[in-house]
């Protein structure tokens, strides 16, 4: 299968007027193009399909995304352009969800600024290999036994934190290892809503710098095996946090509720991470909403 492809700064003369007919168009210079397709061409106000390239000679589909095929002269520029058409089939060749209500992966502050691993804080509980990096759109961290990456509490109100996460092991002793968001307060203690792939569960529960506390507020809820569980806690101004998953990020199921003054004291982090008794645990952030509330909305 083609996929679309794309290349900065793409632009040549034709080379050797066309007609409105013609499937096979020679330019100047092919290297300022794509390698092969597909790819979108403009020539003057007709788009174009290019399904493959050799040299300078581009196999073209005429008049697309309703532009009517013309004439050209020679030396019209031929444009490298991103298209809706282009676009649309860029996320049909890499995304299964394409034309789903899922939201997109994205890893945002309130404000929708993009956020990379070095724009959280490490907090370890005891893991020897603890990391955060960055990989493409998504954030991985590892740990041997417990630990998260941190965000300030954003307060207000009302507030809402929203992620897609995927946790694994790469241990067979690691019987219980999870991908977890969760609120921290200064003492250390927190509230995490956990989901353990392995087990097809969530649990939420609660902790104190990094051992458990029992028991746990709910556990185990089962859940359908999935590639990315989306998770969210809810501040609704009405004196509890509500937990709650979906497995595409838009139709939510509430599975608990509890007090926010029950275990914390005044909340100061929101966090991602894992809690796992062995080694060879990771877990992956694709889509985290430290606040404002539009993933997911």
């Amino acid at each position: 299968m083609r996929r679309e492809q794309f290349k900065n700064d793409g632009q040549t003369p034709l080379n050797g007027a066309i007609s409105s007919l013609v499937t096979s168009v020679v330019v100047a210079d092919g290297s300022a193009l794509p390698a092969g397709g597909d790819f979108r061409i403009l020539i003057d106000d007709e788009l174009m399909l290019c399904t493959a390239r050799s040299t300078n000679t581009l196999t073209v589909v005429r008049a697309q995304e309703g532009t009517t095929n013309v004439s050209h002269a020679d030396g019209a520029l031929v444009n490298h352009v991103v298209s809706q058409g282009g676009l649309q089939s860029y996320l049909r060749d890499n995304d299964p969800l394409f034309d789903t209500d899922r939201p997109a992966f994205r890893i945002t502050d309130a404000s929708q600024n993009r956020l990379q691993a070095s724009d959280f804080t490490i907090l370890n509980w005891g893991g020897t290999d603890l990391a955060a990096t960055n990989m493409g759109t998504s954030i991985v961290v590892t740990a041997s036994v417990g630990g998260f990456i941190t965000r300030p509490y954003p307060g207000g109100s009302t507030w809402t934190l929203t992620a897609a996460v995927r946790g694994l092991s790469t241990s067979a002793v690691a019987i219980w290892a999870t991908a977890s968001i969760g609120i921290l307060d200064s003492a250390g203690l927190g509230v995490f809503i956990n989901y353990r792939a392995h087990e097809q569960a969530i649990h939420i529960n609660k902790w104190n710098n990094g051992s458990y506390t029992p028991p746990d507020i709910v556990g185990p809820f089962n859940v359908f095996a999935t590639e990315w569980m989306w998770l969210r806690i809810v501040d609704p101004n009405d004196g509890n946090w509500h937990f709650q998953i979906s497995d595409n990020g838009k139709q939510w199921i509430e599975v608990g509720s509890y007090g926010k003054t029950a275990y914390l004291g005044t909340p100061n982090r929101i966090c991602f991470g894992t809690f796992n008794p062995a080694a060879g645990c990771y877990c992956t952030l694709a889509a985290w909403d430290d606040g404002g509330g539009i993933l997911g909305s």
